[in-house]
C-alpha cells in the first residue's frame, strides 16, 4: 500500500469509522449483492491472489490505474508484471495492449478534466524491461528447480536400493511432488483389490494423515473423482465449490475437510493394473498444471508405482509361501 493510500485510509477511518473498502462491503451486503461482488468490493486493493477470479481482475485493474496515474514508480510496474504473469497468466503483449488502451482513455479524460499525467509511453518500455528481468530470473529458478528435483529422484532411487521402509520412501515421493507444484499437501491412495476399495495410505501436510485414516471408498463409487482417476487411468482436476452439475460431491467434501480450494489427482498403475492415485492440493484456487510440469510429476508418480508394485509382489510371494507351507503340513498329517 502506498503512503497516499495509507493516509487516505487513516482519514476515512477517522471520519467514517471504516475505510472505503469496508464501507463498500457493508453496503454491498445490505443491498443483497452476490458474495462474489461483495468480496471484489472489499478486496479490490489486495495485491495477492484470492479465491476469486473476479476479485483478482478488479484488484489488477486497480493496480493498473495506480501505476499509470502516479509517478513512474518502477516498484508498481514490477508488481504489475509479476501479478499479471504469475497470478493471472497474462502475456507481456496482453498487458501492453490493455495499458495502451487505458493510456488512450486516461489521456482523453485528463484533457477533458484538465488533469496532468506523466508521459504514458514510458510505461510500456518499463513493462518490457521488467518482463525481460522476470524471464531471466524465471529461467535461473527453473534450472535450480530441475537440479533439486533430480536430486530428490536420486535420493528416492537410492532409498529403494537400500531397502528403506516403504512408507519412508513414499513420503519422499510426496515431498518431491509438493515441491514441484508448490502445493500445501499430498496424499497417496492405494487400491485394495481383495476388498475392491480405494483407501488412504499416507500423506504430507495439514489434515492429510487424518484423512488417510478415514478414507475408504468402493471402486464402484461414481461420485468420486479420486475413484474415477484410479479406474480410468486419467488425471483429474477438482476445484471447489461444487460445479453446476453437482458432480464429485464426495471429493468437494474432502476439499472442505482439507481446507483446500483445488486439487489434482494422478493415477498410479503398473502394466495397466490400477495401484492407486496421488492427490496434491492447494489452499488457494489453481488452474490445471501445464504439460511440462505434469511430465515432471510423472517421474515421481512412476517411482510410487514401482514401490507399490514391488510391495504387492512381495505380499503375493509371502502368501504363496504360506500356502505351500500349509500344504506340506497337511501332507505330513
Amino acid at each position: 500500500m502506498s503512503e497516499h493510500r495509507a493516509y487516505s485510509d487513516v482519514v476515512e477511518t477517522s471520519i467514517l469509522g471504516v475505510n472505503h473498502c469496508v464501507a463498500g462491503e457493508i453496503m454491498a451486503k445490505k443491498w443483497g449483492l452476490p458474495n462474489a461482488l461483495v468480496n471484489a468490493i472489499r478486496d479490490h486493493h489486495k495485491k495477492t491472489r484470492s479465491a476469486s477470479m473476479l476479485t483478482d481482475i478488479v484488484s489488477y485493474s486497480d493496480l493498473m490505474i495506480e501505476a499509470m496515474t502516479g509517478s513512474s514508480d518502477r516498484e508498481k510496474i514490477d508488481l504489475l508484471v509479476k501479478m499479471g504473469s504469475t497470478e493471472l497468466d497474462l502475456k507481456q503483449e496482453s498487458i501492453k495492449v490493455v495499458m495502451s488502451v487505458l493510456g488512450e482513455r486516461l489521456e482523453e479524460y485528463s484533457n477533458i478534466f484538465e488533469i496532468r499525467i506523466d508521459n504514458l509511453m514510458a510505461y510500456t518500455t518499463m513493462i518490457e524491461e521488467q518482463y525481460s528481468k522476470l524471464k531471466k530470473s524465471s529461467s535461473s529458478r527453473t534450472i535450480s528447480k530441475n537440479q533439486e528435483e533430480m536430486s530428490i529422484l536420486m535420493e528416492i532411487s537410492n532409498a529403494m536400493v537400500q531397502g528403506r521402509p516403504e512408507e519412508e520412501v513414499l513420503l519422499m515421493v510426496l515431498e518431491g511432488i509438493i515441491r514441484i507444484v508448490e502445493a500445501e499437501l499430498a496424499i497417496l491412495f492405494v487400491v485394495d483389490h481383495e476388498q475392491s476399495v480405494v483407501k488412504g495410505k499416507t500423506g504430507l501436510g495439514e489434515n492429510a494423515m487424518r484423512l488417510c485414516e478415514s478414507f475408504s471408498l468402493s471402486m464402484d463409487d461414481d461420485t468420486s473423482i479420486i475413484v474415477k482417476a484410479v479406474n480410468s487411468g486419467n488425471r483429474q482436476f477438482i476445484a471447489g465449490p461444487a460445479d453446476a452439475q453437482g458432480s464429485a460431491l464426495q471429493d468437494h467434501g474432502i476439499l472442505s475437510e482439507l481446507e483446500a480450494a483445488s486439487a489434482c489427482i494422478i493415477p498410479l498403475s503398473m502394466q495397466e493394473k490400477p495401484l492407486g492415485a496421488i492427490m496434491f492440493a492447494w489452499k488457494d484456487r489453481q488452474k490445471e498444471k501445464d504439460e511440462e510440469t505434469l511430465q515432471r510429476l510423472s517421474l515421481f508418480a512412476n517411482q510410487a508405482s514401482l514401490i507399490l508394485s514391488a510391495s504387492g509382489e512381495n505380499d503375493e510371494k509371502k502368501e504363496k509361501k504360506g500356502r505351500k507351507r500349509s500344504t506340506l503340513l497337511l501332507d505330513l498329517d
